[in-house]
């Protein structure tokens, strides 16, 4: 029987348990983190319309889904403020200096991030890194006096990828 020559196959299973979520930009909620997704990657092949069949190319962009990370919400709502506050900056709901002072300020518009994923013995294995992101959605906060037990506040922030790059973590 044949050997495999593939040398670099692991025999564990990726776990969802073990990563870290890391945002220079975000400290509060970098350190609340709960659950984090993987964006899944899509292409669209181009087409070119015959009277017969419509002939598919190969594609000539990447389409990133949107990151979605779930973090619970501190007391001070510290976290949920830090993304509000850059939501405003990038919309400038107020008036037009709330942006200006975002493009001007040492964060900028955008912020790089990075997901990394641990072995199964909690070492880094494969950070993915998120290029240019921004916030698009925060979710709401939902208060409830009828909870018999404290179930603490948790809060989705989605955000936009302008690139993805996946490497071995060093």
């Amino acid at each position: 029987m044949a050997q495999s020559t593939r040398t670099n196959i692991s025999q564990n299973y990726l776990s969802p348990l073990e990563f870290r979520f890391l945002i220079h930009r975000l400290p509060y909620t970098e350190f609340f983190t709960q659950s984090a997704n993987i964006p899944g990657v899509s292409m669209s092949p181009a087409v070119m319309p015959t009277p017969f069949k419509e002939q598919y190319f190969s594609p000539d962009k990447l389409d990133f889904s949107d990151f979605t990370v779930q973090f619970r919400v501190d007391e001070n709502m510290s976290n949920y403020i830090e993304i509000v506050n850059w939501m405003k900056g990038l919309a400038f709901p107020d008036r037009f200096s709330q942006y200006a002072n975002l493009i001007n300020s040492d964060d900028g518009l955008y912020s790089d991030a990075t997901l990394m994923i641990l072995t199964n013995g909690k070492n880094p294995n494969i950070n993915l890194i998120l290029k240019d992101i921004f916030p698009i959605n925060l979710s709401d906060l939902q208060m409830d006096t009828k909870q018999t037990d404290v179930d603490y506040v948790t809060c989705d922030v989605t955000f936009k990828i302008n690139n993805q790059e996946l490497r071995i973590a060093s």
